[in-house]
């Protein structure tokens, strides 16, 4: 079984009862880098298809997976990481070349894998 950003999430908010210690990154046209930070405590629903993130005003935007670029912590550095090679639950998560800050780089924004076959 490998660990999905719905595992984390999950595990997060029912496990540990902590996702204001999770930031999403996501792919975000317009922001500097094509990037922006999401802090969990904004994350709503979580669905099998992304999660809905609330905005200030109450409102409440979705998030597909596939604009995932990683999920930090802020003790446990990166948890996921796309590209990655996935990893069995409680195996840890996924290693950052340098650190846990994630920026914009050569090979980011590679199509993630796809599990369903078109026929």
């Amino acid at each position: 079984m490998s660990t999905t950003p719905r595992d984390i999430f999950n595990r997060a908010r029912w496990g540990a009862g902590d996702l204001d210690a999770i930031e999403l990154v996501v792919v975000h046209r317009g922001a500097p880098g094509d990037r922006r930070r999401l802090p969990g405590s904004r994350i709503g629903q979580i669905q099998a298809g992304g999660v809905e993130v609330l905005a200030d005003g109450g409102e409440a935007g979705f998030v597909p997976y596939h604009r995932f670029v990683a999920i930090e912590h802020r003790d446990a550095g990166t948890l996921w990481l796309r590209g990655a090679p996935a990893v069995a639950a409680g195996e840890g998560g996924a290693q950052p070349a340098a650190g846990s800050a994630v920026e914009p780089e050569a090979g980011w924004g590679a199509e993630l894998p796809s599990a369903i076959d078109v026929v």
